[in-house]
């Protein structure tokens, strides 16, 4: 068996596998959150995963979803997911224990090597890594964070310069990512991720898991291989992926400027209001899908009660956040350099 453990805002996850790759996968994805030794931690996650393993994992008679089902008296949640089996085990107020168990018989081998030949790029086992990791550690990661840490997800890159930090919001594939790297050309600028942020009523704080190129964007690709900023850490049949140097990750900062992102044949700038603002953040976290209340980890609910209306503390913390600061709607051209958006009179 394979262990790793890391620390996250005070969640450490200790993960446990007879999957080398699959352990090896997790720790590069995570490379940033690595501990060595002891750390305080005010919750703690204990992930094991198995692979071609008789069950241990019983569903109860109680369904509370599709594919979810709860055993009050033990404390557990089942999940059935399409590539494997779950449970989430309560231990105490403040400790989580998570199984996962995969069991890729001969009759799905025989499946996925047809869907190998048929699908060009499909890999059973990139798709299998990725929703494991998923689902069964960053997503309940996140759920403790925004249910007993009041830290919450927002679907947005951000840099920081030390005097200025810039928000970029946006759907998948808008350009928060390109316009994030561009302005870390600049000297003494670093980075709070590409993808999430966290958040509360003062501060954005950073989370940076491995950045994901699509192998057929040769462009991207050649960006990231000539920078010193980055390195490649897992190659799959469908993107290749890279981990940020933790050198460049900024600590956490209340945000200076907020903007929302599209794309556009020409870079503009134009004001929003922050009520729009707000509007436009619950509607493209909505969109997206990624967090962790549209995931399994939304479940724990019935295992962990919390006292206070999630989503309107979301809602509350939003709107202290951005009270101060100006926001913009954003249009960029992604072939083009952007403008200096440390300058506030851009």
């Amino acid at each position: 068996m394979s262990t790793c453990v890391f620390l996250i805002y005070g969640v450490k996850v200790s993960l446990i596998t007879n999957n080398l790759a699959f352990k090896n996968f997790v720790q590069a994805t995570l490379q940033n959150y690595g501990i060595v030794s002891q750390e305080n931690h005010k919750f703690q996650i204990s992930v094991r995963i198995d692979f071609n393993k008789k069950t241990q994992i019983k569903k109860s008679k109680f369904r509370v979803g599709n594919g979810v089902f709860l055993d009050e008296k033990h404390k557990k949640l089942a999940i059935q997911h399409k590539l494997f089996l779950g449970e989430f085990t309560q231990i105490n107020s403040n400790n989580l224990s998570i199984r996962g168990e995969v069991d890729n018989n001969f009759k799905n081998k025989v499946k996925h090597f047809i869907k190998s030949l048929a699908i060009k790029n499909y890999s059973y086992k990139e798709m299998l890594f990725h929703q494991l990791y998923r689902e069964l550690i960053l997503m309940p990661v996140f759920w403790v964070l925004r249910h007993k840490f009041e830290k919450h997800l927002m679907h947005a890159s951000a840099v920081s310069n030390g005097k200025q930090t810039l928000v970029f919001l946006g759907n998948d594939g808008v350009g928060k990512t390109t316009v994030a790297l561009k302005l870390l050309k600049k000297e003494d600028t670093s980075f709070f991720g590409d993808n999430f942020l966290l958040y509360d009523s003062n501060k954005i704080y950073a989370f940076v898991d491995t950045l994901r190129v699509n192998k057929n964007d040769s462009k991207a690709i050649k960006t990231y291989e000539s920078s010193s900023i980055f390195k490649k850490v897992y190659q799959g049949k469908s993107r290749t992926h890279y981990n940020f140097n933790k050198d460049y990750i900024s600590k956490s900062a209340r945000p200076t400027q907020f903007f929302v992102l599209k794309q556009s044949n020409k870079n503009s700038k134009t004001t929003i209001s922050k009520d729009q603002f707000i509007n436009y953040t619950l509607a493209i976290n909505d969109y997206v899908k990624e967090f962790d209340k549209y995931s399994y980890a939304s479940n724990l609910i019935f295992l962990y009660d919390t006292q206070f209306n999630i989503e309107q503390q979301e809602t509350d913390f939003l709107s202290k956040l951005v009270s101060d600061s100006p926001c913009a709607l954003l249009s960029l051209n992604k072939d083009q350099e952007v403008f200096d958006l440390f300058n506030k009179d851009n």
